[in-house]
């Protein structure tokens, strides 16, 4: 009896040829390991940052969303959350920023208008003397009595207010003649000398009858 020969053994599996296939083992296809995607960084930054501080949460998520359209990476929802959280910040900052200003305003006039109030009080409630700037003049009575006096009792050297009267028709008037003090700038005249005729004077005199008194006048 003869006894076969063994069969010969299997070829080897052909080698796969680059860019074709893996390699095989135990007869089962094998696949390489994938690599999960990789989160956006700036989506992470987005949301930090809109919690924080919200424009930049806004710049970053806004970046973001641009750059995982093109990568196809992962936290696109980190992105617009950091969005959304940003926008709402920022609104709120806004409003207290606008209620702040309107605040501050109605302080300050309140301020103003309560010290213009306490002024006015103030200035009204005090009492100051009035004064005229306008002063009366009235009209000096004259007395020839008076007159008389003053002629009679003058002395060289006194001054006084002489004031013309009414036109007595024979080239004289009435005069009036009050005394002063020759400092004051009332004086018309000064008396340079008494006697009892008008032809010693040189133009200028007043007198009295009773006694019969003339006073020579020079102007003051």
């Amino acid at each position: 009896m003869t006894i076969p020969p063994p069969p010969p053994p299997a070829p080897p599996p052909p080698a796969p040829s680059e860019g074709q296939g893996q390699p095989y083992w135990n007869g089962q296809p094998t696949y390489g390991y994938q690599q999960p995607p990789t989160t956006n960084g700036l989506a992470i930054a987005a949301l930090v940052g809109g919690i924080f501080l919200a424009p930049l949460g806004i710049i970053l998520g806004h970046i973001s969303l641009s750059q995982i359209k093109r990568t196809g990476e992962q936290g696109r929802g980190l992105a617009i959350a950091g969005l959304v959280i940003g926008y709402i910040f920022t609104a709120i900052w806004v409003f207290s920023i606008i209620w702040l200003l309107a605040l501050a305003n109605a302080v300050t006039n309140a301020f103003d208008d309560y010290e213009s109030d306490y002024s006015s009080d103030y200035y009204t409630s005090q009492s100051y003397p009035t004064y005229s700037t306008y002063t009366t003049t009235t009209t000096p009575s004259y007395d020839v009595d008076d007159t008389s006096a003053v002629i009679s009792n003058a002395s060289v050297g006194d001054c006084i207010i002489r004031t013309e009267g009414k036109d007595n028709g024979d080239g004289t008037s009435e005069t009036f003649v009050t005394p002063v003090s020759c400092s004051s700038s009332s004086a018309t005249n000064r008396v340079i000398s008494v006697g009892t005729s008008t032809s010693s004077c040189n133009g200028d005199w007043v007198k009295t009858d009773s006694p019969l008194t003339v006073l020579c006048l020079v102007e003051e």
